[in-house]
């Protein structure tokens, strides 16, 4: 079932960096780069700077792509969570308040969209958690994750990004969602079974 392809093992396509930028991107004006100097776990964040303009998002997952990189896997009906960890250590003073959103898709259009809290701008310099409860529409084949610039007016930013997991509402809640993770290459088949490259999945 093409809704169930997914990389595991996070329905988030590179939910906490430590592999790189893949699957993320940033809006005109914005420059998405890989922190290792700041993380709120692991060794790395995405780091956005910059003085964006438009309506724009900071951060936003590729869509329309398809798999690995585009978010297939939710299932209609079920109830989720999504979390991100969020730091904004610079923002145009009078700038307001970034947060974060999960949209829903139908047939290459969105359909939903469900909005966390607000990053705490009194707090700037600390990584701060935005979150959300959502169950997903009917007839949902993708979504994306955005962190939302909330205005159109130029703005002038550094922000960190670190830790995103969509998990079912029902799971215990927990800072990081740490997972294992094992590369097809590094494993050794036995008993007949080998291994048959998948284009659409890169492996």
């Amino acid at each position: 079932m093409q809704l169930g392809r997914q990389r595991l093992p996070s329905i988030v396509p590179n939910p906490d960096f430590e592999l790189g930028l893949d699957g993320w991107r940033s809006r005109t004006g914005g420059r998405i780069t890989l922190s290792t100097d700041v993380a709120h776990s692991g060794r790395a964040s995405a780091m956005v700077e910059g003085t964006l303009e438009g309506q724009n998002e900071y951060f936003v997952t590729y869509y329309e792509c398809g798999p690995p990189w585009e978010i297939i896997a939710l299932q209609p009906g079920e109830r989720y969570r999504m979390q991100l960890w969020l730091r904004v250590d610079e923002l145009t003073d009078g700038a307001p308040a970034p947060n974060a959103r999960l949209a829903t898709r139908v047939k290459g259009r969105t359909q939903a969209t469900f909005a966390t809290n607000f990053y705490d701008l009194a707090r700037r310099g600390e990584w701060q958690l935005l979150e959300t409860e959502f169950t997903v529409p009917p007839e949902t084949d993708a979504a994306y994750i955005a962190v939302n610039t909330v205005t159109t007016d130029p703005r002038t930013v550094r922000m960190y990004l670190d830790d995103i997991a969509i998990v079912p509402a029902t799971a215990p809640r927990k800072e990081t969602y740490v997972r294992a993770m094992a590369e097809a290459e590094d494993a050794e088949a036995s008993g007949g079974v080998s291994l048959v490259p998948e284009g659409i999945m890169d492996g």
